[in-house]
């Protein structure tokens, strides 16, 4: 994914004597709206990277047990260790 935010939507610049004006380059042209469009619809067209996740084995444990074991049994080892 691009992280470049002056090719995205534009990027507001404050003016550093005038607070209350921004500057925002936006593409005008017809031709540079549609290759701004085309090129983000290409983005949106390919695959989401895979998300990892990383489960400790603590967790693994916890989550074999609780879908493994009846859930008085869970309580009883609970109590018993």
């Amino acid at each position: 994914m691009r992280s470049q935010v002056n090719e995205d939507l534009g990027v507001v610049k404050s003016h550093s004597d005038n607070k209350n004006e921004v500057t925002v380059d936006v593409p005008v042209e017809q031709h540079d709206i549609n290759a701004v469009y085309a090129g983000e619809l290409k983005t949106l067209m390919g695959k989401a990277p895979k998300e990892v996740k990383v489960i400790s084995d603590d967790q693994k444990q916890e989550d074999y047990y609780k879908v493994h074991v009846p859930d008085s049994l869970w309580r009883k080892k609970l109590i018993l260790r």
